[in-house]
Parts: structure tokens; sequence; C-alpha cells
């Protein structure tokens, strides 16, 4: 079995942690290749790439709308290549729309990372609402709630993988915390929320002095990010970790995880974090995962919200043991190793059909 696994980039993101996981954990049981869009922008993905040792491609795309050069390269690797199927991320999905204007004998996987509505916009709506409604795609969601988008978008259900994590890496550790520290994991962008997580833990860390927040990740918005914790006096309150292949360490400093998404898919650092055991706090809604009181806390992105939840999870951390155990065990079954296994499972099933 042949499987060409196609992605815009390895910036630092969770679809390409996934990916370079999935790859990681499948190249003994089929062959794979790795075609990615753009440059090699040296991230940690990035340099990882080469331990995998399988053939990869960068394709050095250079628009952000559509690279002709690119697609150009991709066609004549993939028509070198002839893989049985072809599996797409993100937006490189575009390229294999092109690649199948002249070839049209592959099977096609595209996962979707986030929901339907906000990962295309009207255009692309109208270009891939044929693909899915003919069976040309079969779009594999990550998550119930990226399923249902789907479903409101092109009414169709699609197959659901929901993402999945190292559980060996990632585990639940009971230990004494010295500080309060509180985490987030994510790329600086709008959707995550940055300010409003800022300007609650300000009102927060006043209040408690032995507490500090680290945010890990890079982005457009960084250097936005930094200016208002200098402007909140907070900054040496707030560490900003750049992205690093040692999650596991900042997990376990850990004494919660905050998700202020205005959405997601399915959080790899969310399932991280759950697996760590640490009390998380996303919004209401936000992942089907969390179920309030049990094994995570929801709360509405409004003013003070966050800023009393950390006060209660603060004055009450040590009676929230039974929280953290639940939390371990409600992503037990959400290994990596499940998640290659079904999508095993599924490329065997396509080809048979």
């Amino acid at each position: 079995m042949k499987i060409a696994m196609v992605i815009t980039s390895l910036e630092v993101g969770g679809a390409e942690k996934l990916v370079l996981e999935l790859i990681q954990e499948l190249k003994d049981k089929v062959e794979i290749r790795l075609y990615i869009i753009k440059k090699n922008y040296d991230t940690i993905y990035d340099q990882q790439i080469a331990d995998l040792n399988i053939q990869y491609f960068y394709l050095n795309g250079k628009s952000r709308i559509f690279s002709f050069k690119a697609a150009k390269k991709i066609r004549k690797l993939l028509d070198d290549y002839k893989p049985d199927i072809i599996h797409t991320h993100l937006k490189a999905a575009d390229y294999i729309c092109y690649y199948r204007l002249k070839n049209k004998r592959f099977l096609w996987v595209h996962t979707v990372h986030t929901l339907a509505t906000a990962d295309m916009k009207k255009l692309r709506r109208l270009i891939y609402r044929p693909f899915y409604k003919r069976g040309i795609i079969l779009p594999v969601a990550v998550s119930k709630e990226v399923e249902a988008s789907l479903v409101r978008l092109f009414d169709i259900k699609g197959k659901l993988i929901p993402n999945g994590v190292d559980l060996e890496k990632f585990r639940y550790i009971p230990d004494e915390k010295q500080e309060f520290v509180v985490l987030h994991v994510g790329r600086f962008i709008a959707l995550k929320n940055h300010k409003y997580l800022i300007n609650e833990f300000a009102k927060f860390s006043k209040e408690r002095k032995n507490t500090s927040l680290i945010l890990i990740g890079s982005g457009p918005l960084k250097k936005k990010i930094k200016k208002l914790a200098r402007k909140l006096e907070l900054s040496k309150r707030i560490k900003f970790i750049e992205s690093t292949p040692k999650i596991e360490l900042f997990m376990q400093e850990a004494s919660v995880f905050v998700l202020p998404s205005k959405y997601e898919g399915m959080s790899l650092a969310l399932l991280e974090a759950l697996a760590t055991g640490l009390l998380v706090i996303t919004k209401r809604g936000l992942s089907d995962l969390i179920e309030h009181e049990v094994n995570g806390f929801e709360i509405d992105l409004e003013e003070n919200a966050l800023f009393y939840e950390l006060e209660n999870l603060y004055e009450n951390y040590r009676s929230f043991e039974i929280v953290r155990r639940n939390a371990t065990k409600s992503v037990s079954k959400h290994s990596i190793q499940a998640v290659a296994e079904n999508y095993l499972k599924l490329y065997e099933r396509m080809l048979n059909d």
C-alpha cells in the first residue's frame, strides 16, 4: 500500500504534529511519503522530519493562495510515485484538486482538523461541495464537533477518527505543587483568545502572589500579547516559551491548563493536558470531552469568568484530586497508536471496496 501524505507546511500546530506522529506509527506498515507545499521554516517539526526515515519533499510554494509552481512539482512527484491513497490536510487539499484534473487514479482521504465552517470560506465551499457529495473525497472528522459541522455545511457525515496523543509521554503523576502554575499551549492567533486569558490572569495574579502563567507557542500576535503583558505589569509573572518538543515537561510543572479558544476541532494540547491530569478550563461547549466539574471545568468567555474559576481552583486545589484522575481516564482511549490503527483500517477498507 502506497500513501502520499500532503500538508501545507510544518509550522507548529496540532494538525502538523498529528501528521508527523501518524507517519511515525504507520511507516513500518505501509509505504508512505510526505509532501510539504511550502518551504522548510526550520521549526521543531521541520527539524524532526529527518528522524522519520521516509522520503519527504518541500515544494517551496510561496503564494499565500495557490502556487502553480508547487502544483506542477507535486504533480510530477505524484505521477512518479503513483500512490494508492492521497491523504491531505488543511489547505494542501487544493493542490490535489488541481492534480485530479489530469489524474483520477487514486483514492482520496482528507482530514478536517477544525470546524468545516471555519476551514472553508465561500469559494472553497463551492469547489469542494461536489467532491464531497460524489464521494470523491472521504472526509475524516477529528471530533464530534467537526463531524457535526460537516453535516451542517455539506450534509455529509464523513468518518470520525478522534485525535490521539502519546499516552506514555503524557501521564498523570500525583505530586505536590510548590507554585500555582497556569499553562496555555497554542499559536498566537486571534481564535486562541490570548488577550482574554492575559486580562483575566492579571486580576487573578494581583490576589495570588505565588502564581505564574506559561504561554507556549509562536505566531503573528505574540509581540502584541507581550506588549499587553508589559502594560499590565505582568512581565515577571508570565513566561513566553517558543514552541518546544518537550511540552510534557511544562505539563508536569503546571497546576491548571486553560484553553479559552473561540472554537477548536480537537485540540492536541487539550488531550495532552487531560492525560497529564491537569485541572482544565475551557470555553463552555468547546469540546465534548469536558464534563463540567467531573473531568474539567467550563466557563462562558465573559469578564471575570476565568478569574473566578482560577480563584476556585486555587482555593480548592487539593479537593479536586478526583477531577484530575477523571481527566486522565477520560482520554485513555485517545492514544496515537489507536488513531494510526483506525487510519490503517480505513485505508484497507477503501482499497478493498
